[in-house]
């Protein structure tokens, strides 16, 4: 839903980076534009509760999804985001950086 209805939104003002929750796992991808831009879809939702074990719909996009237990770190400064997604127990479970 929110690809189909906000993507061309997203893209038409430069969106690098789309965070949302809900779904209780973690699943990332980066979808390339036609002009060469990327934005990075994340679904972060495995900080506790019951946890999700299907994705929600297969886009065939995600570069990374994880089913267990999960929180993301981020550090930011004028150029660059770095982002490190984490396990339960502290190991990195997918990492990525956009730079401008």
């Amino acid at each position: 839903h929110v690809r189909l209805e906000y993507d061309p939104l997203f893209r038409k003002h430069g969106v690098d980076l789309v965070i949302s929750g809900h779904q209780h796992n973690y699943q990332r991808a980066t979808v390339q534009n036609n002009d060469g831009n990327a934005i990075t879809y994340a679904i972060v939702g495995g900080a506790g509760g019951t946890l999700d074990l299907m994705q929600v719909e297969d886009w065939k996009m995600y570069n990374s999804t994880y089913l267990g237990h999960h929180f993301v770190s981020l550090t930011v400064d004028d150029s660059k985001l770095e982002w490190s997604a984490y396990n339960a127990s502290g190991s990195v479970i997918d990492e990525f950086r956009i730079e401008r």
